[in-house]
């Protein structure tokens, strides 16, 4: 975060999720998690010794300034094998660029790399499930705080991915993360009844309305069914999951 006011690494740790998210799409590439990626946030290491921990032959580094409505976002693939780039590039623009900006990012490690997409990849790649800068926003925030963890920080979630229903609409991210709120707040004891796990899956059926055969949909589900108690519903959930999307984490 370049910002001038240093406050938007909610903003760059969304975009970087969101790439992430576009990669592990692609059947070539072998794709990180964001937890173990954030893991090496200001870390002294080199680029290489990252690369080595993580096993993987290519790491990309970049940085936001966002200040007012104005973006200017840089991104650089470099090869860990001989610590050298691969690709690099600068975007200007407003927070309404963001969405391209983002594709674009994702399209150019495709190209550089060398891999050819299937028409399949490109639809997933070309998907946003979110459109609106101020739902989007909200939306980063709330992803924040979830992984934050906390009872306040659940609160704010909340709060916050309500706003952006109230601005987007009925949408798949935005119910699948008030479902994840949910199931956040039963699993570390903070609401841990039945009415918490009726709301999280309240949402979830959601999803799965807007989007049958959702990946993160079953998985869900197989969370609520794990804590119910039921493993055996849980397990075949969790393998609908991986045949709807054998990359999800």
């Amino acid at each position: 975060d370049l910002s001038p006011q240093k406050d938007q690494e909610y903003f760059c740790d969304g975009m970087t999720e969101e790439i992430i998210t576009d990669l592990s799409h692609v059947n070539e590439l072998q794709v990180i998690s964001r937890s173990s990626a954030m893991t090496f946030r200001g870390s002294p290491k080199t680029v290489r010794d990252i690369a080595k921990d993580l096993n993987v032959r290519y790491v990309m580094e970049g940085s936001v300034r966002k200040a007012g409505n104005d973006l200017r976002i840089t991104a650089q693939l470099i090869d860990a094998t001989n610590d050298a780039h691969v690709w690099a590039e600068k975007y200007s623009g407003n927070l309404d660029d963001v969405f391209d900006i983002q594709e674009r990012v994702s399209r150019s490690i495709v190209d550089a790399l060398k891999i050819k997409l299937s028409s399949g990849e490109i639809e997933k790649i070309s998907e946003r499930l979110i459109d609106n800068v101020q739902a989007y926003d909200y939306y980063l925030r709330a992803k924040r705080d979830i992984f934050e963890c906390t009872p306040d920080a659940l609160k704010r979630a909340l709060r916050d991915l309500e706003a952006a229903l109230s601005v987007l609409g009925e949408n798949v991210l935005l119910n699948q993360g008030l479902a994840e709120v949910h199931l956040h707040n039963y699993e570390y004891g903070f609401k841990s009844d039945e009415e918490t796990l009726q709301k999280a899956e309240e949402y979830t059926r959601k999803v799965i309305r807007l989007k049958p055969k959702s990946a993160e949909g079953y998985y869900l589900l197989g969370r609520i069914e794990r804590f119910r108690g039921s493993v055996i519903k849980a397990i075949g959930y969790f393998r609908s999951a991986l045949a709807t999307d054998p990359n999800h984490s």
